[in-house]
């Protein structure tokens, strides 16, 4: 139970992690409640943390798993120089980690584990992250995920694509940061930015501005002329000559296929419900 338990608890540190660059920062008294994983960054600064996992197994106990977190908790809070304690209490100074719940729900075989955690700031939660790893937990094998990996891998699924960039690009390794950074400005009652260097993606996530990528095609194999080949079947070097009709060039072929990709990327992400990603 207890290491069942710590893999719930980093799973909310986890998921606060990966997913702080993204959030909106909004506050407007609605009740954070999500049915699944994801993160809420409030106006003061403190991080709202929710971890929800499905599961069939009857592992999770509720006030086994709240007993666990209680302790854990009080004893990070502790080592803050703060009260040992696992819960916020109302007028007084917020603890670097408190419960806000803990839930485990459903019938036997479809159980739900729900527990939402508040953080005083993002640095209490890197602490927390930076002490639950240990040799059962690495934080460093779990994968990210983000715009751009997405993209780029979808792309490069595409027969003759060589390379993908994103906004400048290579370019950007060229110039200063002052010439590379996007400034942003407010234009008719929205925030955007005054150039477009980065493609519409900072940190990984989408900035509002038009996505602006480019890819790479290699030249078709498939040329009139002779070229050089080796023959297995006789161990030798050999002529290879290809008849037929064959385009002479791919790229202007390749325009709908790469727009295609994009979308469907980008709508697989919409249908995830990347809170704050998408």
């Amino acid at each position: 139970m207890k290491k069942i338990s710590r893999y719930l608890l980093l799973a909310a540190v986890v998921m606060a992690v990966f997913a702080a660059s993204g959030c909106a920062r909004s506050d407007k008294g609605a009740v954070f409640d999500p049915d699944q994983s994801s993160i809420f960054v409030k106006k003061d600064g403190s991080v709202l943390s929710a971890s929800v996992e499905h599961s069939d197994q009857n592992y999770y106990s509720e006030e086994e798993l709240k007993s666990f977190m209680e302790g854990r908790l009080s004893e990070f809070n502790a080592a803050q120089g703060k009260e040992s304690a696992a819960y916020n209490k109302e007028g007084a100074e917020k603890l670097p980690a408190a419960i806000v719940s803990c839930k485990v729900e459903g019938a036997d075989g479809a159980k739900t584990v729900k527990s939402i955690v508040e953080y005083s700031s993002p640095e209490m939660l890197l602490a927390l992250a930076g002490e639950i790893r240990d040799g059962e937990i690495q934080l460093a094998a779990l994968a990210t995920d983000s715009v751009e990996n997405r993209l780029a891998a979808a792309l490069f699924g595409i027969p003759a694509v060589k390379g993908v960039e994103f906004g400048d690009g290579f370019a950007a390794a060229r110039s200063r940061g002052s010439e590379n950074n996007d400034p942003f400005v407010m234009e008719d009652g929205r925030v955007q930015t005054e150039t477009n260097h980065a493609g519409g993606i900072l940190g990984g996530i989408t900035s509002g501005m038009p996505i602006v990528l480019r890819t790479a095609m290699k030249p078709t194999p498939s040329i009139a002329q002779p070229q050089r080949t080796v023959s297995l079947s006789a161990g030798e070097n050999a002529e290879l000559v290809i008849h037929g009709r064959h385009d002479p060039c791919i790229a202007h072929r390749a325009v709908p296929v790469v727009e295609a990709v994009t979308a469907a990327v980008l709508l697989d992400l919409l249908l995830e419900g990347h809170h704050g990603t998408f």
